[in-house]
């Protein structure tokens, strides 16, 4: 076998880092990274034909702040989730950060740190010489503690187009995944799970379109919550499975298709709370969840449960003639507790104020109160 096969592992001399559990490996694995990217001071950058792959053979990692920088087109290699882990020795320090980090993959590592940090920290400050943060790929990867599980561009720069793939985020204070800056758009995230965060999935800024067949469990504020109300923004959640109290608030245009809302202990809670805009909410199931149109939303339900009397919520329904932000909303083949619903819309009644709901046209099943 040829010396250099484009691989660089972190156990391997001259790099010798040990992995048991205990030692700071911090300098070992810094020198393995700067081996196979480049350093701060000379990143390979867009030169990426001078990129290795980084390895991470099975073992437990102690290391703060490992800097990837202006990295183009990496890849990183763990042996598998728990089977190679990166955790950090002290608290409010990320495990790994970048600054610049574009069409990179990083795969089956568990990344753990503690206290108000991100333990990934996807992030660049948009200087030159290098990469800038958009199109990496995250898969198989376990996330655990510390304020957030994965913040993607604190500096405000970049960090559109990135995919998580089968990736668990646990025990995140702030949130699993933040998405913090205006220009970070088109996340995706698809398979994996959110288990006791504060928030799961939190859109401050930028986008997040694509959430289909994630599972949450135990969020403490909302499973997908999004701050960011640009109309462009717009979301496919389809396929989820949540134990949260509360499922969903914002105010993008948003499809919510084939999801499941259900919790062993909560009797209280939202499935979806939405700030206007256009909604369509389709084969979809909760327990004990609320459905919170409100301002001008344009709301298309259908074929849904609710097992709640209560579960329709109207607040705020905004009625303008004439005009796109009147509020409508549309609703057929819907089951709440006491009611089945064949075909229904609500709009705001302008005589009773902009509060008011009760204009009503509908078809409601024989024999069934209402």
């Amino acid at each position: 076998m040829p010396s250099d096969v484009g691989i660089v592992n972190v156990k391997a001399a001259p790099y010798n880092a040990t992995g048991d559990g205990t030692t700071d490996d911090t300098a070992a694995i810094q020198a393995a990274i700067d081996a196979a990217f480049g350093s701060a001071a000379s990143p390979h950058g867009t030169d990426y034909y001078l990129n290795k792959q980084l390895y991470f053979p099975p073992g437990h990692y102690r290391a703060d702040d490992l800097l990837l920088s202006k990295v183009q087109g990496g890849r990183i290699l763990g042996a598998g989730r728990f089977v190679t882990t990166i955790q950090t020795l002290t608290a409010g320090v990320p495990a790994m950060r970048t600054n610049g980090f574009g069409y990179c993959h990083v795969e089956g590592i568990h990344f753990q740190a503690s206290g108000s940090t991100p333990v990934f920290d996807l992030d660049y400050d948009g200087s030159g010489g290098g990469a800038a943060l958009q199109s990496n790929t995250f898969l198989d990867c376990f996330y655990q503690g510390a304020s957030f599980g994965v913040q993607i561009a604190a500096s405000t720069f970049m960090g559109s187009e990135n995919l998580f793939l089968n990736c668990f985020f646990i025990s995140h204070s702030g949130a699993g995944l933040l998405i913090s800056a205006s220009n970070a758009l088109q996340q995706t995230v698809i398979g994996g799970n959110f288990q006791a965060c504060g928030k799961g999935i939190w859109v401050a800024s930028g986008s997040c379109p694509i959430i289909h067949g994630v599972g949450f469990q135990q969020s403490a504020d909302y499973d997908i919550r999004v701050d960011n109300s640009t109309n462009s923004n717009a979301m496919s959640i389809q396929g989820c499975r949540t134990e949260s109290t509360n499922f969903y608030i914002g105010g993008v245009p948003v499809s919510i298709v084939a999801c499941a809302h259900t919790s062993g202990t909560a009797t209280n809670g939202d499935f979806a709370v939405l700030n206007g805009n256009h909604a369509h909410i389709q084969n979809c199931y909760s327990t004990h969840g609320r459905l919170v149109p409100k301002f001008w939303v344009q709301l298309r339900l259908a074929e849904s449960t609710f097992d709640r009397a209560d579960a329709f919520q109207p607040d705020g329904l905004w009625f303008v003639p004439n005009n796109a932000t009147a509020a409508n909303i549309e609703m057929e083949s819907v089951f709440f507790e006491n009611a089945h619903i064949l075909r229904q819309r609500v709009t705001a009644d302008p005589d009773e104020g902009p509060t008011n709901y009760l204009s009503f046209d509908y078809e409601v099943a024989a024999g069934v109160p209402h």
